[in-house]
């Protein structure tokens, strides 16, 4: 399954980021327009968001999408050494 994680950055002159999850949307472009969103109310709240300011400032704030996959967990030991392997949960007769 895949999610769309909307991450912010917040990052100082001096390289120090702090990184926060926000949001996670299974849409993609209901992912994207709300980071758009959270731009705008960044830009009106006085903050720097970043690629949309000019100015140097101590603090840029940025907001971004990515997509994640998620797995299920393995259940058995066999599930385990195959998801380890490949990356990939197979599917087991008899198990669900």
């Amino acid at each position: 399954m895949k999610v769309y994680i909307i991450v912010q950055e917040n990052q100082n002159d001096h390289g120090f980021v702090d990184t926060t999850v926000l949001d996670a949307y299974t849409d993609e472009q209901m992912a994207r327009t709300r980071a758009a969103a959270l731009e705008d109310e960044a830009l009106k709240d006085g903050e720097r968001v970043a690629g949309r300011d000019d100015e140097p400032a101590d603090w840029t704030v940025s907001f971004y999408v990515q997509e994640v996959t998620l797995y299920r967990a393995p259940i058995t030991s066999i599930e385990s050494q195959v998801y380890i392997e490949t990356g990939e949960t197979p599917v087991v007769k008899g198990v669900r």
